[in-house]
């Protein structure tokens, strides 16, 4: 019993140590746990590769209370086999394992770079595999530096058994620098050292001139512009440029240019034919040859004036505002060029802009204005301008024109340019002027009848009976030909307007006055004047009288004392009677100036226009012939300058109107005033302040310009009106 009890309380160890692997600089622990009678003593030794460890020399070992050893902060020093030996009465056991200590791996050794023997643009690396910090490697990592430019990963995943590798699609005349690193579990090690720099040779460009453009500039010259070869694409030092070109679509052969100084990217071909088609193609060099030819761009040199205008020019009058023009077009011998089409201006005469828009298959084109009293100019041009190869045989309507208003200063141009564009159609012209006013100019554009050998066109909106010369000219890209023989029209007579300044003086009981001036439109031959009366709103009581032409003034008599009449004054020429002047008066009640609109309100604010609604003021005994709305534009405040913008005739009994033709994204401020035959009012108390909505922009782009970019394209430029666009708050 005794000897069981002994066998049972021997001391051994029951956990032994493990084999492990940590990372430099962690802890280590290895624990030895033992079952031993508790009446013994154990002592615990640990020794590393036989040699006992010295605990009290070293604090980064330390053995606790339970015999498990922990090393702190470890190291490749550490790396080896320990052992754990428990000594008592009980008896004595001793368990070993054994400890890795892994780490970044080294840098690879050795590295150098030299150009493949055989693949073009490729580098060869090599390298020698470097220690691997006790664990094995998973990867390389590759980097590159290109004329150096900063590193950056050229391959993260290198075989970890390779010591070479072929580095290729290397771009020609560049410099290359490698390093690599190692991978392990732990993490990435070291880079080795940068290998030697390595050049690659020159090759000639592998990629034409980019964005080459030739535009027509004199009758004998073109000028070339282009943009150099991507970089990656120029395989060295570009030295130069060869330009070579040849008369379009005939059997000839090449002239060259050299251009000698890589900066300059335009060229002028000069010595060129007249009004000729060329072909044109640009290649870039270096010191390893020549590269890639551009595709062809064809351009034509500019053509000449025409000697002789449009023949059998015939312009009469319509009607009161429009005038017909036939012609012929001139012969194709005398043009010199591309006939150039039918297209609208206009001179500085404060007049309406003039709109137009026509289609190929139409065979004239009318020019409308809203706005009569203005001199025109009108004439005819002719013109084809078309791109690339053919003959005017083959031309065909491929682009629509259209010319639209610009607020008064100059015309925009737009263009709806369909596809495959190989020839442009373009149109006639038309020019008409009052005499002693040819400095004031309109053109009229429209565009040629191909089927017809007579040309029609129309211009409309002129002065109602006004004498105009009318001429008719052909234009080619460099300017006029000759204008035809002006022949003098009188547009048609029309009815005329209002008379002037109707008024009303020596008031009786029984009589007054009439008074007014000649129509300020008179619109033909006044042949006399119509004045009736009759008590308001009772018509059976109207009275008409028919006056010479001469007669400016009337006295009314039989009136009934104390009673109001509406009074009406019309001129009249042989197409009929005018517009009506009216105004209410009481007999033996002399007429006083009226009193200011009162409770002004605004409503229905648009971009462009605004309702006012108003109460009338006292109407000075007599009718208000007319309201006056004046407001402050922009700036609102006291101070801040008042600007008519807008009046109503002829409606005595209104109560709100609309204000048109402001501003769009504007702040205005309103005011009105009332007139009857004695005068104006003073003004109402001013609105509240308002600002009115945004608009689409109503300027076309500046400076367009339309060049030829290649066989089947254009190139089109324009400048965006700012100070424009920044008024309706569209642009910052």
């Amino acid at each position: 019993m005794n000897v069981a009890s002994r066998n049972s309380a021997r001391t051994r160890i029951t956990k032994p140590p493990q084999d492990q692997s940590v990372i430099k600089g962690t802890q280590a622990s290895m624990v030895c746990g033992v079952t031993h009678d508790p009446r013994v003593t154990v002592r615990y030794v640990w020794e590393k590769d036989g040699t006992a460890l010295g605990m009290e020399s070293n604090p980064r070992i330390r053995l606790d209370k339970n015999g498990s050893l922990h090393i702190s902060q470890t190291w490749s020093g550490d790396i080896g086999t320990y052992t754990c030996r428990v000594l008592s009465a009980g008896g004595n056991d001793s368990r070993s394992a054994h400890l890795r200590v892994r780490q970044l791996p080294h840098a690879p050794e050795h590295p150098v770079a030299t150009l493949s023997t055989t693949e073009r643009r490729a580098i060869n690396l090599t390298w020698a595999k470097p220690f691997d910090g006790n664990s094995p490697l998973l990867r390389y990592l590759l980097e590159m530096s290109e004329n150096n430019a900063p590193w950056t990963v050229l391959l993260a995943s290198v075989d970890p058994e390779a010591t070479s590798v072929m580095v290729k699609g290397l771009v020609p005349a560049r410099s290359y620098q490698f390093r690599l690193c190692a991978v392990n579990d732990v993490g990435k090690g070291q880079f080795s050292k940068d290998t030697e720099r390595v050049s690659l040779p020159e090759e000639p460009p592998t990629a034409p001139p980019q964005n080459v453009i030739a535009s027509g500039r004199t009758n004998q010259s073109i000028m070339i512009q282009w943009q150099p070869p991507p970089e990656s694409h120029q395989n060295g030092l570009l030295k130069g440029y060869i330009i070579r070109y040849c008369l379009a679509g005939l059997p000839v052969g090449y002239q060259f240019k050299n251009i000698t100084d890589a900066d300059v990217n335009n060229l002028l071909l000069e010595d060129l034919i007249i009004w000729t088609n060329y072909e044109i193609e640009v290649a870039a060099y270096n010191s390893a040859g020549l590269g890639v030819y551009s595709s062809k761009v064809t351009e034509w040199t500019l053509q000449g004036v025409p000697t002789v205008p449009p023949g059998n020019v015939h312009a009469e009058a319509t009607n009161s505002t429009t005038i017909r023009f036939t012609w012929n077009a001139p012969s194709p011998q005398f043009i010199n060029g591309i006939n150039q089409g039918y297209k609208i201006t206009r001179g500085e005469h404060s007049a309406p802009c003039l709109a137009l828009s026509c289609s190929a298959a139409e065979q004239h084109t009318k020019v409308n204005s809203q706005k009569d009293g203005c001199p025109w100019l009108v004439g005819v041009y002719v013109a084809f301008p078309f791109l690339g190869g053919g003959s005017p045989g083959s031309w065909a309507p491929r682009l629509s024109l259209s010319i639209g208003p610009d607020c008064g200063r100059e015309l925009g141009l737009f263009w709806n340019i369909l596809a495959a564009l190989p020839e442009l159609l373009a149109s006639p012209q038309l020019i008409a002027w009052e005499p002693e006013q040819e400095e004031e100019v309109t053109m009229v554009t429209a565009r040629p009848n191909f089927q017809d050998s007579i040309h029609v066109g129309f211009v409309s909106g002129l002065k109602k009976f006004t004498e105009y010369f009318t001429s008719v000219l052909c234009f080619t890209t460099p300017g006029d030909g000759p204008r035809s023989t002006p022949q003098l029209v009188r547009t048609h007579e029309d009815v005329p307007g209002p008379v002037g300044h109707l008024s009303f003086s020596e008031i009786l009981d029984t009589s007054l006055k009439v008074s007014w001036q000649e129509p300020g439109e008179k619109n033909g031959i006044l042949t006399g004047y119509r004045i009736s009366w009759e008590e308001y709103n009772r018509t059976n009581t109207r009275v008409t009288h028919y006056l010479p032409n001469v007669t400016l003034e009337y006295r009314v008599t039989g009136l009934t004392a104390l009673t109001t009449y509406t009074i009406e004054v019309a001129a009249m020429t042989a197409k009929g009677q005018g517009q009506v002047s009216a105004s209410t008066i009481s007999s033996g009640v002399p007429p006083e100036l009226p009193g200011a609109p009162t409770n002004l309100g605004i409503s229905n604010i648009g971009p462009r226009s605004v309702t006012l609604q108003f109460r009338p003021g006292y109407d000075g005994k007599t009718s208000i012939s007319r309201w006056l709305v004046e407001a402050q534009v922009g700036v609102v405040g006291e101070g801040e300058e008042w600007l008519l913008v807008h009046q109503l005739t002829n409606e005595p009994d209104a109560r709100s109107m609309e204000v048109p033709e402001l501003n769009p994204f504007t702040y205005y401020s309103f005011r009105m005033r009332q007139v009857n035959i004695v005068g104006t009012s003073p003004p109402s108390q001013p609105s509240r302040k308002i600002q009115t909505l945004q608009a689409p922009p109503d300027m076309a782009p500046a400076n367009v310009t339309l060049r030829t970019a290649s066989e089947t394209s254009l190139w089109l430029r324009w400048m965006v009106r700012k100070r424009e666009l920044q008024a309706h708050r569209l642009l910052p």
